[in-house]
């Protein structure tokens, strides 16, 4: 049982990490469009 538990765990971890990673993407993304959009 602990096993399942560490491995529900360590994939909550990544699963989360990932999300943060999107989430700090997007207004990078969202900036240079609008700074793109803007130029032209």
């Amino acid at each position: 049982m602990p096993e399942i538990r560490q491995r529900i765990l360590e994939n909550m971890q990544k699963f989360s990490r990932a999300m943060i990673g999107a989430v700090l993407f997007l207004p990078v993304i969202g900036l240079i469009l609008a700074l793109s959009s803007v130029l032209n």
